[in-house]
C-alpha cells in the first residue's frame, strides 16, 4: 500500500515540475524579441492577393513575369465544403 502512495506522491511531482517548467518557459518566450532577416524586413503587407469563397488556397508561389509584374502560381486549390 505503501508503494501506491509513493507512486502517487511521484507522479503528483512530476506532473508540478512539468507544470511550472511549462509556465516558466512560457512566461521566458514571451519576453524573447525575434530577429528579422534582412529579406523579413524588407516585406510589407499588401493585403490578400488572391481569394475564392467556393476553394481553399494553398501553395502559391510568386512568379516575375515580363515588364516587372509578378504573377502567383496557386499549386493546390479544392473545393470549400468538402472539409465542413
Amino acid at each position: 500500500m505503501s508503494t501506491n502512495k509513493t507512486s502517487v506522491s511521484m507522479k503528483l511531482k512530476l506532473i508540478t515540475f512539468v507544470f511550472l517548467s511549462c509556465l516558466i518557459f512560457n512566461t521566458y518566450a514571451q519576453n524573447l524579441k525575434a530577429n528579422y532577416s534582412f529579406i523579413a524586413k524588407g516585406l510589407e503587407w499588401k493585403g490578400v492577393a488572391v481569394q475564392d469563397n467556393n476553394y481553399s488556397l494553398w501553395g502559391c508561389a510568386p512568379i516575375q513575369g515580363n515588364e516587372s509584374k509578378t504573377h502567383i502560381f496557386i499549386r493546390t486549390k479544392w473545393l470549400e465544403n468538402i472539409w465542413r
